[in-house]
C-alpha cells in the first residue's frame, strides 16, 4: 500500500514537472522487463519505413505516428528501452504481472497498443496462452477488415508462434 502511494506521488510529480524520467523500485520486476525487452527487440528490428505500415517510419518498433517529435532514424537502443519501459511495460501492467504473463502482455502492448493489451487481459485474465490466442484472433479480424495489412500477417503469426514456443519451453 505504501509503495503504491509513493509511486503515485512520483507519477504526479513527473506529470507536474513534465519530466522525462523513470522511477524504478526494487519490486518493479525490472529483470523481467529486460528479458521481455530482449524478446521484443528481436522482432521489432531496425529502421523501416514500410508504405503499408500505419505507424510510418519505425525503428526498434518505435513509430513516428506514436512519437511524432522523435527523430526515429537517430533513435538508440537505450532510448527505445526507456520508452518501452515507461510507455509500454508499466502502463500495460508488466510490473504487476508474473513472468511470463508480463512478457506476453508487454509484447502485445508493443505490437497492438497498450489499450488493446489491457482489453485482452481484462477479457481472458492473466493466462499467457489465452492472451496469445486472443491476440491471434485479433490479427485475423484485423486482416479481414483491412486487407492491406495482410503483408504483415506472416510476421505477426511467426511472432505469436515464437512466443508460444518460448512460453511452452518454460519450466
Amino acid at each position: 500500500m505504501i509503495l503504491k502511494i509513493i509511486k503515485d506521488f512520483f507519477k504526479n510529480v513527473k506529470k507536474e514537472l513534465g519530466g522525462n524520467f523513470n522511477i524504478v523500485s526494487a519490486d518493479d520486476n525490472y529483470s523481467d522487463f529486460l528479458k521481455a525487452f530482449d524478446f521484443v527487440i528481436k522482432h521489432e528490428g531496425g529502421y523501416v519505413n514500410h508504405p503499408s505500415d500505419p505507424g510510418g517510419e519505425t525503428k526498434y518498433g518505435i513509430s513516428k505516428r506514436a512519437y511524432p517529435n522523435l527523430n526515429i532514424k537517430n533513435l538508440t537502443i537505450d532510448d527505445a528501452r526507456k520508452i518501452y519501459h515507461s510507455d509500454y511495460w508499466i502502463p500495460a501492467g508488466g510490473e504487476e504481472l508474473e513472468w511470463p504473463v508480463n512478457l506476453v502482455q508487454f509484447d502485445c502492448a508493443v505490437n497492438c497498443g497498450v489499450g488493446t493489451a489491457k482489453k485482452f487481459l481484462k477479457e481472458v485474465g492473466p493466462i499467457a496462452l489465452l492472451l496469445i490466442e486472443r491476440r491471434e484472433s485479433y490479427y485475423n479480424k484485423l486482416i479481414s477488415n483491412k486487407p492491406n495489412l495482410k503483408v504483415f500477417a506472416k510476421g505477426w503469426m511467426n511472432r505469436i508462434n515464437e512466443l508460444k514456443k518460448f512460453i511452452s519451453s518454460l519450466p
